[in-house]
């Protein structure tokens, strides 16, 4: 018997698997959310997109972001 084939994802799902929302971002870097929005103001925080009026985050991107701060602080 063949194995059925997965079920597409649902862009909902895609959106919850590859983005965060900011205040799943403040939590996974350990900062209030009102850092997170200084930072965008600054322009120095992880990479974000608007998607009509959400802000969402890149999982893959505040990743990289994360580590390069580390790098930067010479951890």
């Amino acid at each position: 018997m063949a194995a059925k084939p997965a079920a597409p994802q649902s862009t909902h799902d895609l959106v919850n698997d590859r983005f965060l929302s900011k205040e799943q971002v403040a939590e996974l870097l350990h900062v209030h959310v009102g850092t997170l929005l200084r930072w965008e103001h600054m322009r120095i925080g992880p990479p974000r997109m608007k998607v009509n009026r959400r802000v969402l985050y890149s999982r893959a991107a505040v990743a990289d972001w994360e580590e390069a701060q580390q790098h930067r602080r010479g951890r």
